[in-house]
């Protein structure tokens, strides 16, 4: 197994699956930086995601994050973890598989309801009923989240710091 990073790795799903909170861990891990492409596009025009939806619309966010996307990549290996929805467009898709290891992690929507139910930051979650939008978007992105090459568990039970490793284990002896 080699012992360095070849090219860069995109952490795609849904959100409150972990993206973050793995992506720090497995950049750590593999001594690369760790980018997170939703504070990219808040730094970009430094305003929240919530304000950008609520000024500009959900079009305006994608155009950021796809111009975000479209740069990040071009550099050396990485860990980024994806917005939620930025997969489900070709345009986002084909440059992160033309570059990157993309791996799913996924979670049960009654599991993400439980990690946002609380979260007032989440534009599209501003529902009443959050676990039927959850489970609607779910249903929504579920075919192209299956085109990630890889595909992680965060809700099985197994601690985060053993799935980092299996990550690790799984980028390292595949690429």
């Amino acid at each position: 197994m080699q012992n360095t990073l070849k090219c860069p790795v995109a952490l795609i799903g849904f959100m409150g699956v972990g993206k973050s909170t793995i992506g720090k861990r497995l950049a750590k891990e593999l001594q690369v930086d760790f980018i997170d492409t939703d504070m990219q596009v808040e730094q970009r025009v430094n305003k929240t995601i919530s304000e950008i939806f609520a000024d500009s619309g959900e079009d305006y966010f994608r155009e950021l994050e796809h111009a975000v996307i479209d740069e990040i990549f071009l550099d050396a290996p990485r860990v980024v973890a994806i917005g939620g929805g930025a997969y489900c467009f070709e345009k986002n898709r084909k440059i992160i598989e033309s570059v990157a290891t993309s791996i799913l992690l996924q979670a049960a929507p009654e599991t993400i309801f439980e990690r946002l139910k609380v979260d007032q930051t989440r534009p599209l979650l501003m529902h009443e009923n959050k676990i039927a939008e959850i489970r609607n978007l779910l249903t929504l992105r579920e075919a192209s989240y299956q085109l990630a090459r890889y595909c992680f568990r965060t809700d099985d039970g197994t601690a985060f710091d053993e799935l980092v490793m299996k990550i690790k284990q799984t980028i390292l002896g595949n690429q």
